[in-house]
């Protein structure tokens, strides 16, 4: 049987799996048996240069979507029927609910439309979360991790209706396993675990991106006076550091998301201006994308299917308003802050994003508010009890919990409720 023979039937096969090293030759017929045994699996094609979609982990996927996009849509019809015996008091509460839940099974069918469609995912060095959902077969436990809104009925008035939002959407399209923050200029603290990593060529007005479930990119950043375009992939938990493919220009003080399922660096400073540039990271170089409406240095954003939203900023002045990647283009929306924010944490909601503290150049910020991205107009808005400012925009996800760090590298909570 020769390298290129399928280790089960000894047919000749094309596909290699990557659950032993270096590697597994194994058929497309016997893929399926196969990725069931112990170990991390993930089938590359030779011939087409292309992972396979893994069918297993594809039906565990759609099926997990369709359960919670069925309980999601009982704890609608129950929400209903509750609203039907309940006074005329708490009908503006369960019409918001209502629209919740159906809100969240509307994008659970389009994620679900999104997996029928994709078939194959080209090799490259960085995955989405959705991505990565679909092919390798460690994140099978991730998948089956999701899960709904929580809706519960409280006996009590006024709020007759217990409601958390779910985060799963969120984790489909945001790595948020780590969060890291700067302990001094050269010291990255990752948590949840406080790991110290320390190097001479990084620093804290780089930027950082979660690209895996163990790999974070760290991008830009400067030093006496020199902004640089180094661009290193963290490999945790063995804190290896790889240099990879330089920014095509330095920029420090930008943010990070992902564009067409790739890494992006998006606007910051070059020591003298800053930048409405948009660098992506595609097949191992960096690529400009069209910039955005307006140059933006502390600016924050985030990724949701095929959309970037990005929030606030610097240049020259404070920025108060928000812009939406979208089909190639930046959109810049007819919507302002009643003041100017910048550094401030973004956690998406599917339909909504949380917008949580900032700092402007006079004061931190006790903002959280509610966007909705369907309407782009803002919900609500509440004060918090203190003010923050969120310079790296990572965050820790864990059900309804939001674990951010804050500009003085401590972890702030908080708990996605009534949002």
């Amino acid at each position: 049987m020769d390298r290129f023979s399928c280790k089960e039937c000894g047919k000749p096969t094309k596909i290699l799996c990557q659950c032993e090293k270096p590697g597994v030759w194994i058929c497309s017929k016997d893929y399926p048996e196969h990725e069931q045994r112990p170990g991390s699996h993930a089938a590359f094609s030779q011939e087409t240069k292309s992972y396979l979609i893994s069918e297993n982990l594809k039906k565990q996927f759609k099926c997990k979507l369709e359960s919670i996009k069925q309980e999601t849509l009982r704890h609608a019809q129950l929400l209903k029927s509750e609203t039907e015996k309940i006074i005329s008091t708490i009908k503006e509460r369960s019409e918001m609910i209502s629209k919740e839940l159906e809100s969240f099974i509307s994008m659970c069918n389009s994620v679900i439309n999104d997996v029928d469609e994709i078939e194959s995912i080209p090799d490259k060095l960085f995955f989405t979360p959705f991505e990565s959902y679909l092919v390798f077969s460690k994140y099978a436990e991730a998948i089956h991790n999701l899960y709904p809104p929580s809706f519960s009925i409280i006996k009590s008035i006024p709020k007759i209706f217990s409601y958390k939002s779910s985060t799963m959407f969120h984790t489909l399209y945001n790595y948020s396993e780590y969060a890291c923050g700067f302990k001094s200029y050269n010291e990255m603290i990752v948590f949840p675990k406080k790991r110290k990593v320390h190097h001479p060529m990084i620093f804290s007005s780089a930027r950082l991106l979660a690209v895996s479930d163990t790999q974070i990119l760290i991008t830009g950043g400067d030093i006496d006076g020199q902004v640089l375009d180094n661009v290193y992939i963290l490999k945790l938990p063995e804190k290896y550091m790889k240099q990879i493919h330089p920014l095509k220009a330095g920029r420090k003080w930008h943010s990070m998301a992902w564009i067409n399922k790739s890494p992006c660096v998006i606007g910051g400073s070059n020591g003298s201006n800053d930048l409405a540039s948009v660098e992506m990271y595609f097949e191992n170089d960096w690529v400009t994308v069209k910039d955005l409406n307006m140059p933006r240095s502390s600016l924050s954003s985030i990724s949701y299917r095929n959309t970037v939203w990005v929030v606030g900023g610097i240049s020259g002045n404070d920025i108060r308003s928000i812009e939406k990647y979208e089909d190639g283009i930046w959109n810049l929306l007819d919507i302002r802050f009643d003041h100017s924010v910048s550094s401030v944490a973004l956690i998406c909601l599917g339909d909504k994003l949380l917008i949580i503290g900032g700092t402007n150049k006079t004061n931190n910020q006790s903002l959280f508010l509610s966007f909705d991205t369907e309407n782009e107009e803002i919900l609500h808005s509440k004060t918090l009890e203190d003010e923050y400012y969120f310079p790296y925009n990572m965050c820790i996800v864990e059900n309804s919990v939001i674990k951010v760090i804050d500009n003085m590298c401590f972890m702030k909570e908080f708990i996605i409720e009534d949002t």
